[in-house]
């Protein structure tokens, strides 16, 4: 896995994050569901449409999203 910053919904609803630069895909299993979702290395929309499938798990990560995570680059 590459160093950097690990997109949220990942952080929030995946585990077994992996990046594989080469293929420019990401993959990652859902702590819900263990399914294996896979998606380019620069878009997270596969993610988020899969997490969309548990109801209340992606609204509890919608509340979230909008807290300030003071580990995230900021822009200026």
């Amino acid at each position: 896995m590459m160093e950097g910053a690990i997109p949220k919904i990942i952080k929030f609803g995946f585990k077994d994050y992996v990046l594989d630069v080469g293929e420019k895909k990401r993959t990652a299993v859902c702590k819900v569901c263990n399914s294996k979702i896979r998606d380019m290395s620069t878009t997270t929309s596969n993610f988020i449409r899969h997490y969309k499938t548990h109801k209340e798990r992606y609204e509890e990560y919608i509340h979230t999203k909008g807290t300030f995570d003071a580990s995230q680059p900021q822009i200026s």
